[in-house]
């Protein structure tokens, strides 16, 4: 059975190392004086820009999970076509990334008993989720 990989964005996976490869990138969102960005929209230029708002403003961002809609988009993604899907995920004691993947697998496999989708709490952040989520 071929197997999709689900990630989220702080496992910091550069686009040019997932390009053509089964994976899907799910997005966090951060805010910071009331501006709202996705994590996966926003470009190097764009980064360096937030971090210099941090810094002039001395304000602390916020950062929300991905949405259950997003998650449960790309658990079907693979799903759908037979495929099983695997999420390796930030660690649930940073987020509540994995518990809304929990509730989008239970959702999905509602629709799709026959599904298989794998959840791992990694434990971690960034490259040590990106790196798991390359090799898989």
């Amino acid at each position: 059975m071929p197997v999709r990989v689900v990630t989220d964005s702080t496992s910091s996976v550069p686009p040019a190392m997932s390009a053509g490869l089964p994976l899907t990138i799910v997005s966090l969102t951060v805010t910071l004086g009331g501006v709202t960005q996705r994590e996966i929209d926003m470009a190097p230029a764009q980064t360096e820009a937030f971090y210099r708002r941090m810094r002039e403003t001395c304000e602390f961002p916020t950062s929300s999970q991905p949405s259950i809609a997003e998650m449960i988009d790309a658990f079907e993604a693979g799903v759908t076509v037979g495929d099983g899907v695997v999420a390796v995920l930030i660690s649930s004691d940073m987020s509540g990334t994995f518990a809304t993947a929990e509730m989008a697998r239970d959702k999905v496999l509602e629709r799709q008993p026959d599904g298989r989708i794998a959840l791992i709490d990694s434990r971690s952040n960034s490259m040590e989720v990106g790196f798991p989520a390359l090799a898989a």
